[in-house]
């Protein structure tokens, strides 16, 4: 999907898209495609008039799992005793992507325009709330990056409220004093995205679970983000952090599409495009939401890592997918879309990342046959001995192509029957996964 994407970008300047088929009732040249955006685009302007604001700051942070470092040689803790010992830290990521979208600009709505009629073919879907989710979602690869520095205020507020549609904290005069060592002003990018690192001592995390009440996750952070100065200071984001303790416990580390969302990835790139930009509301893959959720009902100390090689642009639909379908709180990690880094060799970075950052622990990798997920899965338990608790691949076909099986099952020959499950129904997968945490202790 990413590279149909930066297909469409080209496309855009008047590249075809390969596999398109023009639809039979339209034989207009490419001039005529662009005169009729422009006069959509034209239209639309004019029945929009005053309404909403013309310039919007859009704000979003994405979820990160912390891990605790060795004490620096510097720091240390007064004790009641008035000797002093140092202390660890739990490294808090801060990631986010904060831009500028130009509702009503002439370009912006013809390049909009355009995409819609040059898409046409593909499309399935032709109501008014496909056409929005195709502005929002390509309309967030024509947004600017925002340019002030400084503009944006990173805060932990302490632990991660339950009630996940709390209302963030705002910098509100009545809201408690927060200590300056849980600020950050992250210095923004030429996409506009943003990356800092809060180091808690871990005596204050440990006061604040001491002391939360059930309306707190204890092993969860808070962190807002808030647009301070400039064009609409106060624009707000919030988002988790998982803390993950170094002590034995599964993760689980999954792809999405295809895997837990419903992404026609396998299908090739003219359905998962269409899929990707004008389906309204993503799938989940039937079974999946409930697989998780168990798991983490039974597991408590379970963390989770949501890894994506689709581009961070689509974040916020993403974040909307997992909250609408209750899945549990993790990581979520996107690729740049103009990295140059493959598709593989972003998504192996990634996972021994978090196999580094995470020693303690074992992992269920979870993905899916209509991708690479399973050689880059066997490749990480090869380089990692004992660390790799399950390898869970979805059968995208549904038993129906027994190739694409073949090769999943050559990719993962070296790995134990044991430890390999390749599955069309997930509910199957409830027993399977139910008694690890016990068995990999």
């Amino acid at each position: 999907m990413l590279g149909t994407l930066m297909q469409l970008g080209r496309t855009l300047s008047g590249r075809p898209i390969e596999g398109a088929t023009p639809e039979p009732e339209s034989k207009a040249p490419k001039e005529e495609s662009v005169e009729v955006a422009k006069k959509d685009a034209a239209d639309e302007e004019q029945r929009e008039g005053e309404e909403g604001d013309d310039v919007v700051v859009r704000l979003t942070l994405f979820p990160t799992s912390s891990h605790w470092a060795p004490p620096p040689d510097a720091d240390a803790t007064a004790t009641a005793a008035g000797s002093r010992v140092a202390e660890r830290q739990l490294v808090v990521p801060a990631r986010g992507w904060v831009r500028v979208t130009r509702r009503r600009s002439t370009r912006r709505r013809l390049v909009l325009g355009l995409g819609r009629r040059l898409l046409s073919p593909i499309r399935s879907d032709r109501s008014a709330e496909s056409d929005k989710a195709f502005d929002d979602r390509f309309g967030a690869f024509l947004d600017a990056p925002l340019a002030e520095q400084a503009a944006v205020r990173l805060v932990i507020t302490g632990l991660a409220p339950a009630d996940k549609d709390r209302k963030p904290f705002t910098g509100d005069e009545n809201a408690p004093p927060l200590q300056p060592a849980l600020e950050l002003f992250p210095k923004l990018d030429t996409n506009g995205l943003f990356s800092d690192v809060f180091k808690i001592p871990e005596s204050l995390v440990k006061t604040w679970q001491s002391a939360a009440s059930d309306a707190f996750l204890v092993d969860h952070l808070e962190i807002v983000a808030v647009k301070i100065s400039g064009l609409q200071a106060g624009v707000v984001s919030q988002t988790t952090s998982s803390i993950i303790d170094p002590i034995p416990g599964i993760s689980i580390i999954t792809d999405l599409d295809d895997t837990i969302k419903d992404s026609d990835v396998h299908r090739g790139a003219m359905p998962a495009l269409n899929n990707a930009l004008f389906t309204p509301s993503a799938t989940a893959i039937d079974g999946m939401p409930n697989l998780f959720r168990l798991f983490y009902l039974n597991n408590p100390t379970a963390a989770f890592h949501y890894v994506s090689a689709s581009p961070f642009q689509l974040i916020d639909p993403i974040l909307d997918f997992l909250s609408a379908q209750d899945f549990p709180p993790g990581s979520v990690t996107l690729r740049d879309v103009w990295s140059q880094t493959s598709r593989r060799a972003y998504k192996d970075a990634i996972v021994k990342d978090l196999f580094t950052k995470y020693p303690f622990r074992k992992f269920i990798l979870i993905g899916d046959a209509g991708e690479k997920d399973a050689e880059i899965y066997a490749r990480v338990m090869r380089e990692y001995p004992g660390r790799v608790a399950m390898i869970l691949i979805r059968d995208v076909s549904g038993g129906k192509d027994a190739e694409q099986i073949k090769v999943v099952q050559e990719a993962l020959k070296e790995v134990e029957d044991a430890a390999k499950v390749i599955f069309t129904d997930p509910g199957h997968m409830e027993e399977t996964i139910g008694g690890l945490e016990e068995r990999n202790d």
